[in-house]
């Protein structure tokens, strides 16, 4: 039997701004340009799925 691989994606952790700015934050005291791109292509994932969450939340009824 063979082990299964899965693929993770780190903006699937980032759930709020406040963590994506601390990720990047901890990206740019790396001082290495590799990883700081890197790390802000993760921060647009993460943005991006956190606004489609915003969008998709409809108010309670009577509110």
């Amino acid at each position: 039997m063979t082990d299964q691989l899965h693929t993770y994606d780190p903006a699937d952790s980032l759930t709020t701004a406040e963590g994506i700015a601390l990720f990047l934050a901890d990206a740019e005291q790396t001082g290495d340009a590799a990883y700081i791109v890197q790390a802000q292509a993760i921060a647009e994932r993460a943005r991006a799925r956190l606004e489609e969450c915003r969008s998709n939340v409809t108010p309670a009824d009577g509110q």
